[in-house]
């Protein structure tokens, strides 16, 4: 950076590379503004299906527990023995 110029062009040079710097580090922002944003529908889609899948293991579970109880209720005949 050119020193010569004098202390009103050194402040300006300056605020302009503030400036710059700022718009940088906005762009960087936004980026991962944008990346927090699309993490976030994923994980939203995510619970969704886990929602589903849960649903569908209750079920499951549940048509084992009466298998289960029926199983349990259930005696075979006894056979008889041919003489």
């Amino acid at each position: 950076m050119p020193t010569h110029l004098g202390p009103l062009a050194e402040a300006r040079i300056n605020v302009a590379i503030e400036r710059e710097a700022k718009r940088f580090f906005q762009r960087v922002l936004n980026g991962r503004k944008a990346n927090i944003a699309a993490y976030e529908a994923e994980v939203k889609e995510r619970r969704e299906v886990l929602a589903i899948m849960e649903a569908a293991l209750a079920q499951r579970e549940a048509g084992a527990a009466a298998w289960q109880a029926e199983l349990k209720k259930w005696k075979p005949e006894k056979t008889r023995r041919i003489p």
